[in-house]
């Protein structure tokens, strides 16, 4: 764990939140490896917990005295459940708009909630649908629709990013803990098997972890994965070459070198991949990247080759040709082994590559696979997506 210190919980804290985690892993046993994966951020002043979609989980510490340890257990499951439930894919699935944000937030709520207490879990006073005259065991995209007809629904609801409402207070460092797709993947296979190996649970739940994800714009996946990683805006390191504009006479002060993101990018130029599909894919890279304020991009080309690795900005209009044969990862090795390696590397493919059995150290590789009927690449620090 790797926070500053004033999102820390305090050693108390702390210690009241592994009581907590504990109990709701007593009450929702089946939950116990997506439990024990949330980071716990201190979120003074919230009012409540929420979650994020990279599995963070923000906590009020003034909670723990207004909420009995099983309220909060209780709370605590609730947040895991908008992650494992994908209510943040589900609400770009829906292209829910921002202003209605908190109002898929309170759909995803009223979803939980009738679970939750059907089960007896002590939940402090929440949403319940018979709040609204709805009935019970309704899916979230039909609470939304109904709730959207409802005159005067004031949805303060603060659940976090995760839930698929909006954000408050929320981690943008890509330095700290966070769990990427292939992770909640693999949590979300974890809990399904131990609720089919004999662990009841809510059929809300069952049904949403056997529910093939909803498919959101490759897009829109690409820029989550992409923006913790690349929206910094930089390390800080002291130089020399530069004076610092706060020093005086007596003394000599380093300046202070903000160092930009450092994008690498490896395009599939094999004979099976479509000119049309790469121009496009690299027309959006080159938009998210310059929303995430990408100062340097790296480029390699590759088949069964890697070419020269090149510098390109943002706004380049770029123009690939190739073919031959595939192996991605020597184009993957090239970026790694510059002087200055990338700390993200996206590979743009049709999938039918050999994969590295690890990203390189220190890095982020994100696959964007355009042939859904590709294996996705699993190993470790590895993320990859089908692209329509």
């Amino acid at each position: 764990m790797n926070l500053p210190l004033s999102r820390q919980l305090s050693s108390s804290d702390m210690a009241t939140y592994r009581t907590i985690r504990l109990q709701a892993v007593i009450f929702q046993p089946y939950l116990a490896s997506a439990i024990f994966a949330l980071l716990p951020v201190s979120s003074n002043g919230l009012g409540t917990f929420a979650i994020d979609c990279f599995g963070r989980v923000y906590l009020d510490p003034e909670r723990f005295s207004a909420w009995s340890i099983e309220q909060s257990a209780s709370v605590l499951i609730h947040e895991v459940h908008h992650l494992l439930r994908r209510h943040f894919e589900r609400a770009d699935a829906a292209k829910v708009p921002d202003h209605l944000r908190d109002v898929w937030n309170l759909a995803g709520d009223l979803a939980i909630n009738d679970d939750l207490m059907a089960q007896g879990l002590p939940l402090p006073p929440l949403f319940v649908p018979a709040n609204f005259g709805f009935f019970n065991g309704l899916s979230e995209e039909s609470y939304f629709v109904k709730l959207q007809k409802m005159d005067g629904v004031e949805a303060a609801c603060r659940c976090g990013s995760g839930s698929g409402g909006s954000a408050s207070d929320e981690l943008e460092d890509s330095s700290y803990d966070t769990l990427g797709p292939a992770d909640l993947a693999r949590i979300r296979r974890e809990v399904l098997a131990r609720m089919q190996g004999g662990l009841s649970g809510p059929q809300g739940l069952r049904t949403a972890l056997m529910t093939k994800p909803p498919s959101a714009p490759w897009q829109t996946l690409l820029r989550r994965l992409l923006q913790p990683k690349a929206s910094r805006s930089g390390e800080r390191r002291e130089v020399w070459q530069r004076p610092n504009r706060r020093h005086d006479e007596a003394f000599l002060l380093p300046g202070i070198h903000r160092r930009g993101a450092n994008i690498g990018i490896v395009f599939d130029t094999s004979a099976s991949m479509d000119q049309h599909l790469l121009n496009r894919a690299a027309s959006e890279i080159s938009g998210i990247l310059r929303s995430a304020r990408v100062k340097a991009i790296t480029l390699v080309s590759c088949d069964a080759e890697a070419s020269v690795p090149t510098s390109i900005s943002p706004t380049t209009i770029l123009s690939l040709t190739g073919g031959g044969g595939t192996d991605l990862t020597f184009g993957i090795d090239a970026l790694s082994q510059l002087a200055d390696p990338p700390s993200v590397i996206i590979v743009l493919t049709d999938g039918w590559t050999p994969w590295p059995n690890e990203a390189p150290q220190h890095c982020q590789l994100i696959c964007a696979i355009f042939d859904p009927s590709a294996p996705l690449p699993t190993g470790r620090g590895i993320e990859a997506l089908y692209v329509k």
